[in-house]
């Protein structure tokens, strides 16, 4: 469907809204999930997650639900080409949360995605951007086809002033291609978190968590043609690799990582007034070859500190204020091990560089406006801009890019409850504003193919673009269960470059 054609149903389905006359008694499971469905409740809940003892207090009410969704992506040109020219995903999932009292809470999630992405290049692995720069690639590229499971949960309980709670995260992914090189990698990803936190005042509450994650990637490669003249290069970023272990007798590699993490919150337990939080996550990820027994050739230290503050004002029984600042650094620093002779499968370390370095600062800030219009009718209007200063580097050849984005917008939602029915409107508009310093490509050849990939992944960094969303919810209330659908459409358009279409569609029960 165009966006023109999204326009049209979002007409049709508010006409059909308007004309709904039977004003029998809004069911409660409606009315919770209106509530829970609210911008400014759903970004305040958020601020809740990160601490599984501050979970306690994200929601008063209970809901669950089960949805069948399909996702659809297409672009132009690939943003990342290590990252594909879009996806064919089609998911079954179910999500909990539980309040078995006012003291206890229990929470999970439970789900299978099954599709493809399209055309990825130089990257014969995925989660490209959490394992980069060390990675196998080839030009050749392809689709793959991926099957991933994920599963969630935890638990809250409250002890006078103090409350408890821990999670665990588990996701299970393989991906393949089905032409030469041939590729089969498994995912393994496991998070624990446990927290605990202190109701310092009246409805004020202090928290802190902290975390270990556990990271492993499998990726084995194979040749059905045994005459062939494909090449994978060991990469090392920016358009650099490895000339000593590049070729196609190098067909495994493995990517591991132990990470911690760390957070403080104050928050409240009613969602009013002021809150805050902070988070400092750290891994390393090396990159092994199977081949070469098991060698460490690169790793990458990670840092990562994000944070947010935000004050619900009510300014009365209609009117609820809620700005929101947010703020995000990352800083990747990576290191190549120099090996000398071997002796068979042994090599013998001689050294490191640490050429490669990637800083990323983003900050947003949002100010969401809620207005009860009339009975269960709210509409928000959230103006909102952000920016973000993105620098990679590589020392030896020198090779540089800057880019900082002004990203100014502004969304606008409308919240409509009617008896059983329950219509929620959104829709999204953004300007991508781009300044750069002068690129610094020392000794690339932008005649090959992996020139070209480092030339393609800057002008799509560095381009202006606009982008526009639209959503639809539709909520009927029957007998014990909700019935739910939604559709979304995104258009983002690089100036002079082309444009990304992404379009998804689910049905599912919320209960």
């Amino acid at each position: 469907m165009t966006p023109t054609g999204f326009h049209r149903s979002i007409l049709a389905f508010s006409a059909m809204a308007g004309s709904i006359f039977a004003m029998a008694e809004t069911p409660a499971l409606i009315n919770r999930i209106q509530n829970a469905a609210l911008p400014v409740n759903r970004v305040a809940t958020m601020e809740y997650s990160h601490n599984p003892a501050t979970m306690l207090y994200s929601d008063s009410v209970s809901l669950s639900s089960i949805a069948v969704s399909a996702d659809y992506s297409s672009l132009d040109r690939a943003v990342m080409e290590q990252t594909g020219t879009g996806s064919r995903l089609l998911s079954i999932g179910a999500n909990s949360y539980r309040k078995l009292s006012k003291d206890m809470a229990v929470w999970g999630n439970a789900s299978f995605t099954t599709g493809s992405y399209r055309n990825i290049k130089w990257s014969d692995c995925i989660d490209y951007e959490y394992v980069a720069p060390y990675v196998l690639g080839d030009d050749t590229g392809g689709n793959l086809t991926t099957q991933c499971y994920k599963f969630s949960g935890g638990i809250a309980k409250s002890v006078n002033r103090w409350t408890m709670g821990a999670q665990a995260r588990y996701r299970a992914e393989i991906a393949y291609r089905n032409h030469d090189p041939r590729i089969k990698t498994i995912v393994s990803d496991l998070d624990v978190t446990i927290g605990a936190s202190l109701e310092v005042a009246d409805k004020r509450i202090l928290g802190v968590n902290g975390g270990i994650s556990v990271y492993n990637q499998n990726c084995d490669l194979d040749f059905y043609n045994p005459v062939n003249d494909i090449n994978t290069y060991t990469l090392t970023g920016m358009g650099t690799y490895y000339r000593r272990f590049m070729g196609n007798t190098n067909k495994n590699s493995g990517y591991n990582s132990i990470g911690f993490s760390a957070g403080a919150q104050f928050l409240s337990t009613d969602k009013s007034g002021f809150k805050a939080s902070v988070c400092v996550e750290s891994y390393r990820m090396k990159q092994q070859l199977r081949n070469f027994n098991n060698i460490t050739l690169g790793f990458t230290d990670n840092l990562t500190v994000s944070a947010s503050a935000s004050y619900r004002w009510n300014v009365n029984n209609r009117l609820t204020i809620e700005p929101l600042l947010t703020g995000f650094f990352s800083h990747r620093k990576g290191t190549e091990n120099l090996f000398g002779n071997s002796t068979g499968a042994s090599y013998d370390k001689i050294g490191s560089n640490s050429f490669y370095r990637h800083n990323r600062f983003d900050a947003a800030i949002a100010l969401p406006i809620q207005w009860t219009a009339g009975a269960k009718t709210y509409i928000t209007i959230a103006p909102h801009s952000s920016f973000s200063a993105n620098e990679e580097r590589y020392a030896t050849p020198l090779r540089k890019t800057d880019v900082l984005h002004i990203v100014p917008g502004v969304m606008a939602s409308l919240s409509m409850n009617r008896g059983a029915w329950l219509w929620d409107m959104a829709i999204n508009g953004e300007y991508r504003l781009s300044h750069s310093q002068e690129p610094i490509w020392t000794d690339l050849d932008t005649t090959s193919a992996l020139g070209a990939c480092q030339l393609n992944n800057y002008s799509m960094l560095d381009a202006e673009s606009c982008k526009g969303d639209i959503r639809l919810n539709v909520t009927r209330h029957m007998g014990p269960v909700a019935l739910n659908g939604s559709i979304f459409y995104s258009l983002q358009h690089y100036r002079s470059i082309g444009n990304t279409n992404i379009a998804g569609i689910s049905v599912g029960v919320i209960f």
